[in-house]
């Protein structure tokens, strides 16, 4: 084992320390032999790390190298207006090389057990992607820091960001999240340039709140992007991709503030918001810059919302330039709303207006399940945050699988609006219509509330029943739907009470594959009934009661095809009392069977109770049923019982 305290380089203290150690770890059998060097200069430390194992499924050694440095406080940015000082948003800013065959969980643990004991604080850190990359009692091994470079935010001890680049795979672990704070990419540079990527942290200092942090290495700079808010009473500042690129290569270890030498900012966007409760007023605009594959998008979009009780209008747009490999072509869409009573039909109100058109772009249509969450017709949020401007782009646009994408030579238009009678009932419906040159699309989405007491809390509410609605008129995939579903928020008499399930129509026409085929449901299938794949799946109607000892649930279901007719229900109650348990269960379930002729019925009841009984030291168990089961089928006729 080797020890160098100190040395003194240039008039600078620099701390130096190897070892070797023969590191024995008896599970599996593997023996570790740990060869570890670190300099420290400043708040620099430079570490090469050297890790050979012999053992287990192998007895031929494996040695693995890293290399890797660690930064804690850097000189940024101070003296700035209002802020005075922008904050560190880490505990430690890291730079690692993996070899190719990366580090797995046990030897990452083994490495940072050897820094432990020879009391160094500047342990590894990776962002778990599974469940096994943190359990040192699982069976497998997983590696957890990938092949590549690697820059690691650390922070309260956890790695909040793991940015990946320069590997020959793609370099991102699994789970690790992506983003694009529009910076593009490029792999004109080496090592490979990869999207930021983003992790999520709360830092609070005085007047600015960090939300979030990301990281991007490319064109010799790291850069650091964060999601910051500027707060001054009601007045709300948000910054939007807002970065800072550190000069990596001109970086002097023995004179850091060659980092801020060549400093690269990079703002894409900001929110301005004035929230001052009744009054809210704020708008957004941002430019983003985006990669998929082979296709770049251009993007600058924005919005602006106002608020003035009983009346909020919203406006948000985006323009877009796409280029692909076939050429480029340009997007535009605008959608606004205006919540708030406009004309007053004494036995009705109309609440609301929307309006919306697109060019090069389509609309995803939602499921039924999605409607309360589609932005076109959602109520679910009409004040405060929910109506802020970025929050509706992101509705729209957010997420692996957007309601608004870029599609070219597609074009849609929208209209709809909210309308209330006697304060009992209150309906939103949109029409939309999309056309291209694969045909058109005419579609109608209605979110129906019927609510009893008006304006109470749901505690004290009879029932509060919303009905979620969609039909369509497909003409690119030649089919009709009309599909209904209730929210979760249904109940009635109490709200533990909740109704749930849904229905839907479907007839195929045309030059459709299924043509001349249809179905209507209403809350699903019988159980042998082989559902075919375009047919539409609604989930079970029913009841749920469940509220302190008791607990009733209740389903149906009814459904006919060309093929075959079918219905059922069942129902199931328990009883908690102490260690006593009770429950009754009771099910009917029939299907006939069209061509060639067939039906099968089934019926079924069952009660019990069950209770445990602490005698001593032990608890006796007594469970007692009684049921009674039939099933018929024919022809020809038969059945068990």
């Amino acid at each position: 084992m080797v020890h160098v305290d100190s040395i003194f380089l240039r008039g600078r203290v620099v701390a130096l320390h190897g070892v070797f150690r023969l590191h024995n770890i008896p599970t599996g059998s593997i023996e570790r032999a740990i060869f570890l060097l670190s300099v420290s200069i400043s708040s620099v430390e430079f570490t090469i790390e050297q890790l050979s194992s012999k053992g287990g499924s192998s007895q031929s050694p494996n040695t693995k190298r890293l290399l890797r440095v660690s930064a804690g406080k850097l000189p940024l940015l101070s003296d700035l207006p209002v802020v005075k000082e922008l904050p560190q948003p880490w505990q430690k800013l890291q730079y690692m090389w993996s070899p190719a065959s990366g580090l797995t969980r046990d030897e990452v643990a083994a490495l940072n057990q050897q820094l432990v004991l020879d009391g160094s604080d500047n342990k590894l850190y990776f962002k778990p992607a599974t469940r096994d990359d943190t359990d040192a009692t699982a069976t497998n091994d997983p590696v957890v820091l990938v092949e590549g470079h690697h820059f690691i935010i650390v922070y309260n001890d956890q790695a909040v960001v793991d940015h990946v680049f320069g590997s020959d795979s793609d370099g991102q672990q699994s789970g690790q999240q992506s983003s694009s704070d529009g910076t593009g990419s490029s792999a004109s540079s080496e090592p490979q340039e990869k999207p930021p990527s983003k992790g999520a942290l709360k830092l609070h200092t005085g007047i600015l709140d960090i939300t979030a942090v990301s990281l991007q290495f490319k064109q010799g700079h790291l850069y650091v992007f964060i999601d910051a808010t500027l707060a001054l009473g009601p007045l709300e500042l948000s910054l939007i991709g807002f970065g800072i690129g550190l000069n990596i290569a001109g970086l002097k270890l023995d004179d850091l503030s060659t980092l801020v030498k060549g400093i690269d900012f990079q703002l894409h966007g900001m929110e301005v918001s004035f929230d001052k409760p009744p009054i809210l007023i704020a708008g957004c605009f941002y430019h983003d810059v985006t990669q998929n594959g082979n296709q770049t998008v251009d993007a600058y979009r924005g919005g602006i919302a106002v608020a003035i009780p009983p009346y909020t209008f919203v406006a948000v747009g985006e323009y877009a330039i796409v280029t692909t490999t076939q050429g480029q072509f340009k997007s535009v869409f605008v959608f606004a709303k205006l919540d708030g009573p406009i004309i007053d039909f004494e036995f009705a109100i109309l609440q609301g207006l929307r309006i919306g058109f697109g060019y090069n772009s389509s609309v995803r249509s939602p499921a039924v399940e999605e409607l309360y969450q589609f932005p076109l017709i959602d109520n679910g949020a009409v004040s405060g945050a929910g109506n802020h401007p970025i929050a509706i782009l992101e509705k729209m646009e957010g997420g692996p699988n957007p309601f608004v994408q870029l599609k070219q030579d597609n074009y849609w238009l929208a209209f709809g609006f909210t309308i209330s009678s006697f304060d009992l009932i209150s309906a939103t419906v949109v029409a939309l219509v999309q056309f291209g040159d694969a045909g058109c699309i005419f579609s109608l989405f209605g979110d129906l509330t019927i609510s009893y007491p008006p304006d109470s809390p749901p505690d004290v509410k009879l029932f509060n029943i919303e009905i979620l609605m969609m039909a369509e008129l497909n003409f690119v995939d030649d089919v009709f739907k009309l599909e209904a579903a209730l929210a979760p928020t249904s109940f009635v008499l109490v709200p533990y009470c909740k109704l749930f399930g849904g229905l839907a129509l479907y007839t195929f026409f045309g030059s459709s594959p299924h043509a001349g085929d249809w179905v209507l449901s209403v809350g699903g299938y019988h159980r042998l009934f082989d559902v075919p794949a375009w047919y539409p799946r609604p989930s079970r109607i029913g009841l749920d009661f469940n509220v302190s000892i008791i607990h009733i649930r209740g389903e149906g279901y009814f459904a006919i095809t060309p093929k075959a007719i079918m219905t059922g229900c069942m129902i199931r109650c328990e009883l908690s009392l102490g260690p006593v348990y009770a429950w009754l269960d009771a099910a009917f379930d029939a299907m006939v069977q069209f061509s060639p002729l067939h039906y099968w019925v089934s019926m079924h009841i069952e009660v019990g109770v069950e209770c445990n009984i602490p005698v001593l030291f032990c608890t006796i168990h007594i469970r007692i049923s009684i049921g009674a089961g039939l099933d018929i089928q024919g022809p020809e006729f038969g059945g068990t019982a």
